[in-house]
């Protein structure tokens, strides 16, 4: 089966070849008789055959960025999230000399990858173009950015290395209980390569896709397809370190819970209790090793029926908590923390580390955070675990463990450090004068509704929106599908596309493209997010499926569409400006709200 030829926009020419869109406008100025010729349509955005700009590029001597180029070639074939694993699993693949030198389960994914011919097509020729390692720089390259887009399994790579800075000594065996992807194994082999590994995943899907990573990365891990909350599934007092990052609030079977009691050092946890994975990390420790499990701010709670922590705290095993930034990982925007603990400790440290990791960059559309600022905390970390004394930092915080033990506090971290650096007068001053100086008057609406006009005896008849000519419906977009005009809903959102891939906001389900010359964008989202108010596009569980067949649409001319199309999108824009003097004003009530809280305010 032959690849289908598929059509390629001006961003993606220039993320391929590592260009600025800008430069991509000038190739077709000073090359007007060589460069692909734009393909004909009517849609907002310039498409190209991916083919011809490839082959311009090689004859041009433009550099190919090979992760792109290997993403493109199975863009079409998976979706935009599963990119990573089946690079992964071509460069397990060409890393053989046959299907069965596959470890299981990955010789059933692969198996199962190949059954579809095009795959397989599509494997032998990036095997006879590129070596297994630079299938693994691609896939790595994919996993990094489905930690932003929505990649399954994955732990982001920030996380990932943040976790292996924290380890202060070199261990010899080593477990992740939930290895997802493989990429905290991953990161602890490179910092250190002669540490024995162990994964273990529920997932088979996942264990395949870490076993992937491993052939090609030239690195070896012990590789188990266990539930680990089933009796007996760890082995007890077995290793030097345990790092993992588990599902977040699993709720499990208390029967379950109860078989093999002594696997439970703190007590048998509760069924929603996410403690329970600190306490399975604790059960697999040998004497005085260490453990960083990453977890719900939730279980962060002292006072938490059926919690570990609190005798945790009492008996010298809980070092340090490590509160993590919100929007870091790609399924939920709620924070987390990392909790690092040991067992039976040979001296036990009289402090217990509260620290704050502050996002250093985010995504720009989708707000996840894309690197951590992790300098001062590992310098303070590392101290903290050699014994020494440090100063309290505006991230970070030893609190003394008598202060901890049987108190009803919390133990997030934002609590100690906000507690160790109360609001001073001068910062509240300055904090309120920014927020006074930055609210502004709203003017009143007036120019925006003058092409509006309403009326009884004009009403314009109406036709279901799927008979509109050149609408196409997308569900699950990933941001490379997004053009300029695209009508994005989301959950509670109906908003138009400014930019190719620029998705206006979060929790994006579904994309309906319009022709612009047929329809206004603008004027068929307003619709369509009307419908969607009204409850007639629910599901039952509050996410909106467009049905265009459900979709009304008044029958009037285009340019009547793109006054009123213009009036909409002129009213939101003015909705986002009070929206960010709202948080102009929370940003005031908070600082005036803490000078009260403080003492620091009194009445004149």
């Amino acid at each position: 089966m032959s690849t289908p030829d598929r059509k390629i926009t001006t961003s993606e020419i220039a993320q391929l070849a590592g260009v600025s869109t800008a430069a991509v406008s000038q190739w077709r100025k000073r090359h007007p008789d060589t460069f692909p010729q734009a393909l004909p349509g009517k849609g907002r955005a310039i498409l190209f055959n991916r083919i011809d700009v490839l082959n311009w590029l090689k004859d041009n001597g433009r550099p190919i960025r090979e992760v792109w180029s290997m993403a493109d070639s199975i863009r079409g074939f998976v979706e935009a999230s599963k990119y990573g694993p089946t690079l992964a699993f071509f460069a397990a693949r060409a890393s053989v000399n046959s299907l069965s030198d596959l470890p299981v389960p990955l010789r059933d994914e692969v198996e199962k990858l190949f059954s579809q011919p095009e795959m397989q097509e599509t494997y032998t020729k990036l095997a006879d173009e590129y070596s297994p390692q630079d299938m693994l720089a691609a896939a790595d390259e994919a996993f990094a950015r489905s930690g932003r887009d929505g990649g399954e399994y994955s732990t982001p790579k920030i996380l990932t290395d943040l976790i292996a800075d924290l380890i202060p000594t070199e261990p010899k065996t080593v477990l992740d209980f939930a290895c997802g992807a493989g990429g905290t194994l991953q990161a602890i082999h490179h910092r250190f390569p002669e540490a024995t590994l162990q994964g273990n995943d529920i997932n088979a899907t996942a264990l395949a896709t870490a076993q992937a990573r491993a052939i090609p990365g030239n690195w070896t891990a012990t590789w188990t397809h266990r539930d680990i909350i089933e009796a007996g599934a760890l082995p007890a007092d077995s290793f030097d370190l345990v790092c993992s990052n588990p599902p977040f609030g699993l709720a499990v079977n208390k029967e379950c819970l109860e078989e093999q009691p002594d696997r439970w050092p703190y007590g048998v946890p509760s069924r929603n209790d996410d403690s329970k994975w600190l306490q399975l990390a604790h059960h697999a420790l040998t004497d005085s090793g260490l453990a960083i499990i990453n977890v719900f701010n939730s279980a962060l709670h002292a006072r938490r029926h059926g919690s570990a922590l609190p005798a945790m705290v009492a008996d010298g095993s809980l070092l340090a908590v490590i509160a993590l930034p919100d929007n870091l990982f790609s399924n939920t925007a709620i924070p987390s923390a990392l909790v690092v603990f040991t067992k039976n400790p040979d001296n036990v440290s009289d402090t217990v580390l509260f620290a704050t990791v502050d996002a250093a960059s985010r995504h720009k559309s989708l707000g996840k955070v894309s690197a951590l600022d992790t300098d001062d905390l590992v310098e303070a970390y590392t101290a903290h675990m050699a014994g020494e004394r440090i100063p309290a930092l505006a991230t970070a915080v030893q609190v003394p463990r008598l202060e901890l033990i049987g108190a009803d506090a919390t133990l997030l971290p934002t609590y100690w450090v906000a507690k160790a650096h109360p609001p001073q007068v001068d910062d509240l001053q300055a904090t309120i004068t920014a927020a006074v100086n930055a609210i502004e008057p709203i003017a009143a609406v007036g120019q925006e509704l003058d092409e509006l006009m309403l009326s009884r005896e004009k009403i314009a008849r109406t036709i279901p929106a799927i008979k509109l000519p050149g609408i196409k419906h997308i569900p699950r977009p990933s941001d490379e599908d997004l053009l300029a005009g695209d009508i994005c809903i989301g959950a509670t959102t109906v908003d138009v596309c400014t930019g190719d891939q620029q998705r206006p906001s979060t929790g994006l389900i579904q994309v309906i493209r319009c022709d612009p010359e047929v329809v206004d964008p603008w004027f068929l989202a307003a619709i369509i997010d009307a419908v969607r108010r009204s409850g007639a596009l629910s599901t039952g569980i509050g996410v909106p499926q467009v049905d265009l067949r459900l979709v009304e649409v008044p029958n009037i001319n285009i340019a009547e569409q793109r006054k009123l199309g213009t009036a909409i999108k002129t009213l939101q824009q003015r909705q986002h400006q009070v929206q960010e003097q709202v948080q102009r004003w929370e940003d005031l009530t908070k600082a005036v709200a803490d000078a009260i809280a403080t003492g620091i305010a009194t009445p004149s």
